[in-house]
């Protein structure tokens, strides 16, 4: 009796840690997103978030790694990064409504930054698809169009996170300046650009 009430005791101290990290992770996160990305001038260092979250990741780890058996650590840290990277992608694709290029510049070294803590605690962790969405604008509208049509509906990224509404949007994000221009000429361009192109979205991942 005494040592089924410990296993059930164990257990959910080990669920509860798996639960936390993950929370934890999710909750900073969420706090770090915001819904403009437009600079004024490129900046050298990751936000200061972002640093406060892997500041505690590393602290995290080297506290829970030196006191659980192996295998069980490792069920607690697998996995980490496939749900930072959903959760990442979906603030993003949610949220960012304004960037330009030092904005998105910013992004990708938030992303690259958080990808390389993980690592150190998830040897496998990879933030692919956080980093493609940002990779995306930088390549442009053509880049967009271009990967449309050669992945078709699914967009070469599983479990429906990148769907034809997402990646509209996507093009219009990256349309933003032109699309607002003082010069009506250069708006009404972007404008008929952005719709062709949109059209062609429609199609390729129908």
């Amino acid at each position: 009796m005494v040592v089924e009430t410990y296993r059930k005791l164990a257990t959910l101290v080990h669920r509860t840690l798996h639960i936390n990290l993950r929370l934890a992770v999710m909750y900073s996160l969420s706090g770090t997103i915001r819904e403009s990305y437009k600079l004024d001038s490129p900046l050298g260092d990751p936000d200061p978030a972002i640093q406060s979250l892997t500041t505690n990741l590393t602290a995290y780890d080297a506290e829970v790694s030196s006191y659980l058996p192996t295998s069980q650590y490792a069920h607690i840290i697998t996995g980490l990064s496939q749900l930072t990277d959903t959760y990442l992608l979906h603030l993003c694709i949610s949220r960012i409504k304004a960037m330009n290029a030092d904005g998105c510049a910013l992004m990708q070294l938030n992303v690259l930054v958080l990808q390389q803590n993980l690592k150190n605690i998830e040897s496998a962790a990879s933030l692919a698809y956080s980093a493609l969405y940002f990779d995306l604008f930088t390549g442009g509208p053509e880049a967009i169009v271009s990967r449309a049509q050669s992945h078709g509906k699914t967009f070469g990224v599983p479990n429906g996170l990148f769907t034809e509404q997402v990646v509209k949007d996507m093009l219009r994000l990256c349309y933003g300046d032109r699309l607002k221009n003082e010069r009506r000429d250069v708006g009404v361009q972007a404008q008929r650009q952005l719709e062709a192109q949109e059209l062609e979205i429609s199609e390729f991942m129908y």
